[in-house]
């Protein structure tokens, strides 16, 4: 009888569930899910090289700026550490440890951004040197006699 009627209701209903179809569908469920979960994992794991990548990119293009700033002479520090490791995270994106190679590319970004930052102040500072420099010179000399 309860067959009777859930062939009934496949009739009137095509998706409606017959018991003996219930296994079936369970079985394209379980499916369908796998399917969704190995599509997931396959573009969550496609993002890690494009995300370093991305991040490499960024990082060489903040250490070309910083390049321009003269933070090579001026913050030689900043600009020497965030060269090494921009050249870090060439390599380990070259060796596929895509998480690795973002946060070296990451600290490279910040480092050059510092550079910059600190090649500003020294050129700053060393005009504010050369004006009081100039100042001291211009001054007259007052010796002892009147």
């Amino acid at each position: 009888m309860l067959t009777d009627r859930a062939d009934e209701a496949h009739a009137v209903h095509p998706h409606f569930p017959t018991p003996s179809g219930s296994r079936v569908a369970l079985a394209r469920r379980v499916v369908v899910a796998l399917a969704l979960c190995g599509f997931g994992a396959l573009a969550s794991s496609a993002c890690g090289p494009v995300w370093a990548s991305q991040a490499v990119s960024e990082a060489s293009t903040a250490l070309q700026q910083a390049r321009l700033a003269k933070a090579h002479r001026l913050a030689p520090y900043e600009y020497w550490l965030a060269s090494s490791y921009v050249d870090k995270a060439k390599r380990t994106e070259g060796y596929s440890e895509f998480d690795a190679a973002e946060r070296f590319a990451k600290e490279a970004k910040v480092l050059a951004e510092k550079a910059v930052d600190q090649a500003a102040q020294e050129e700053r500072r060393q005009e504010l040197l050369q004006q009081r420099l100039k100042l001291r010179d211009a001054k007259p000399a007052t010796g002892g006699t009147p």
